[in-house]
C-alpha cells in the first residue's frame, strides 16, 4: 500500500500507465532511448505515440496563448495565427490551439503546420491533418526559407525586446498551470486528512505550511515524511490498543 486515497491511487495509475504506454513497455522513454536509441524507437512506436502528460501540456498552453494575448503579443480576432507546430507528437499542441480558439467566438481559426520526424503517422491519424517530416537538420539547413512566416506574436513589425515578453509571458502561463495542479492535489490531500482522520498527516502538513510556492519535489518530501508519520501513528495506536 502507498498510502494513497482510492481516487489518488486511481489517479497516480492511469499516469504511470499512460507513461509505460508511451514508453513501448520500458520504464520511461530513456530508457527505451538508451535500449533501442530513438530511431529503433520511434521505428517501432511513432505510429502509436501519445503523450503521457497530453492534459497538463494543453492546459499550459492555453494558459500561455492567453497570457500572449494579454500582453498584446498575438491577435486571433483579425486573422487566423499561422503557427509551427514541430515535434508535434499526436497533436496534443494542435489541440490545446484548438482549445483556445474555442475559448472565445471572436477567435478565428489557426492555421497549423504540423512537423515530426518520428510521430507524423500518429499524427495524421488522430488529427487528419498531413504533418511534415523535417528534422531538425532540415529545419537548420533552412527548410522554413520556403514557407511564409510562421507568427506566435501575431505583429510583423515587432521585433527585439519581443521575443523575451513572450518567453516571460509563456513562463508565467506554465507557472500558473503548475500552481494550479498543485492547489488541486492539495485539496484532494486535504480531503484524505479528513477522511483518515490522521494526527499526524495534519500536524505534519500544518508545520510544513500549504504554501504552494514551493516546488513539487519539496511537496512530495513534505508529502512522503507527513505519510512515514502517519503509519507510525497508526502502528503505536494500534499498539496502545493491544495493551490495554
Amino acid at each position: 500500500m502507498d498510502g494513497l486515497s482510492p481516487a489518488l491511487s486511481v489517479q497516480k495509475g492511469m499516469t504511470l500507465s499512460r507513461a509505460h504506454d508511451a514508453a513501448g513497455g520500458f520504464d520511461s522513454l530513456r530508457e527505451a532511448y538508451e535500449e533501442v536509441g530513438v530511431d529503433g524507437y520511434y521505428a517501432d512506436h511513432g505510429a502509436a505515440y501519445r503523450n503521457p502528460h497530453e492534459p497538463i501540456l494543453i492546459e499550459a498552453l492555453c494558459l500561455a496563448f492567453s497570457k500572449l494575448e494579454e500582453a498584446g503579443l498575438i491577435d486571433a480576432s483579425t486573422r487566423p495565427l499561422r503557427v509551427l507546430d514541430y515535434a508535434c507528437g499526436s497533436g496534443e499542441g494542435h489541440l490545446a490551439i484548438l482549445n483556445w480558439v474555442d475559448g472565445r467566438s471572436e477567435r478565428l481559426a489557426a492555421s497549423v503546420t504540423a512537423a515530426d520526424p518520428y510521430t507524423y503517422m500518429s499524427y495524421e491519424k488522430r488529427m487528419g491533418y498531413p504533418c511534415q517530416r523535417w528534422s531538425f537538420e532540415d529545419i537548420s539547413g533552412g527548410v522554413l526559407e520556403e514557407h511564409p512566416p510562421f507568427d506566435v506574436r501575431g505583429h510583423a513589425d515587432k521585433a527585439g525586446d519581443d521575443e523575451e515578453e513572450q518567453g516571460a509571458a509563456v513562463g508565467t502561463a506554465v507557472a500558473a498551470a503548475e500552481d494550479e495542479e498543485i492547489e488541486a492535489a492539495l485539496a484532494e490531500i486535504t480531503a484524505e486528512i479528513e477522511v483518515l482522520n490522521l494526527g499526524a498527516l495534519r500536524a505534519a502538513l500544518a508545520e510544513g505550511g500549504l504554501d504552494t510556492t514551493g516546488k513539487k519535489a519539496q511537496l512530495a518530501e513534505r508529502l512522503r515524511e507527513a505519510r512515514v508519520k502517519a503509519v507510525l501513528e497508526t502502528a503505536q495506536q494500534g499498539l496502545h490498543g493491544a495493551a490495554s
